[in-house]
């Protein structure tokens, strides 16, 4: 028997137990298919196709994927910490919370590793 006031939406939950992955899948899906698609019109055009745009591309997609991360962190932190403070004790949110603001972490960890594309010269 859960000790939880009213059930919650499984949907709802497992995104957003997730998200931090999705959005770290998100950018990664970005940085590299916007690599692959300057390369590729590089090759067929044979002309100097301008490579800062991989560069540029990859750091905005990686300071959004980062600005989404901390607001997931955030949330989820402010959820936590509001929920200690009334004293409720530990309880299924709790562990939610806790997970989500942690993938959310790592998340953001894989998304700075990402970015490390963009100072990588380009080698088409």
């Amino acid at each position: 028997m859960s000790s939880d006031p009213q059930p919650r939406p499984f949907a709802r939950t497992a995104l957003y137990l997730t998200g931090g992955l999705l959005i770290w899948a998100v950018n990664f899906l970005i940085t590299y298919t916007s690599a692959a698609l300057v390369c590729a019109r590089a090759t067929v055009a044979r002309g100097a196709v301008g490579m800062e745009s991989i560069s540029t591309t990859t750091l905005v997609s990686c300071a959004v994927a980062l600005l989404a991360n901390a607001a997931l962190i955030w949330h989820a932190s402010s959820r936590y910490r509001a929920r200690v403070r009334d004293g409720n004790g530990w309880r299924t949110d709790d562990f939610i919370d806790s997970v989500a603001g942690a993938v959310a972490v790592l998340s953001s960890v894989a998304v700075v590793w990402t970015s490390f594309v963009a100072g990588l010269p380009a080698g088409c």
